[in-house]
């Protein structure tokens, strides 16, 4: 029911003053929850988290890139359909060049060495280029941003064993 009156208007807080004195508890409970907000904005100001870039190339880009493949492969299935009459054997080469070529985006930009066990196809110490691994680390994670810093970039056989933390 909507108020009528000015008195109403006070009573529902309108005119941005209390209406009523707090309580010693409420007053309590509203002074703590004011110092965790406090506590909380001390502490998200000393660690703000990723850039808006870092978050932007690390995370959300993934879904942007994904729906993108999924448009263009969507169209491409679409030229199936007899509406279009192209052939299948046109279209199929091109969903699998395709789906490949997303394949191959998300490795060249995010691939992250596993974490745990080393790949004996590979000799130690030299990356060699394939046809299903571009690069030894995604351009847009960590790894890759340390290698183009200049730091040392930790491979997992170089790291700490996870066990030894159990």
């Amino acid at each position: 029911m909507l108020p009528h009156s000015s008195e109403d208007l006070k009573k529902y807080g309108s005119t941005g003053e209390p209406t009523t004195e707090l309580l010693p508890d409420e007053e309590a409970d509203l002074e703590a929850r004011l110092a965790r907000v406090r506590e909380e904005k001390r502490l998200a100001l000393l660690d703000p988290g990723p850039s808006w870039k870092e978050w932007f190339y690390y995370r959300a880009s993934k879904w942007y890139i994904l729906l993108g493949f999924i448009i263009v492969l969507a169209w491409e299935v679409a030229y199936l359909f007899p509406a279009y009459g192209v052939p299948y054997y046109y279209v199929l080469p091109l969903i699998a060049a395709t789906v490949y070529l997303q394949f191959l985006t998300y490795r060249y930009l995010w691939y992250r060495p596993k974490r745990e066990g080393t790949s004996h196809s590979s000799r130690e110490g030299r990356f060699r280029p394939t046809w299903l691994r571009p690069v030894p680390w995604g351009r847009w994670t960590p790894e890759a941003a340390d290698a183009r810093a200049g730091r040392p970039v930790i491979l997992p056989e170089q790291g700490p064993d996870p066990r030894e933390f159990l």
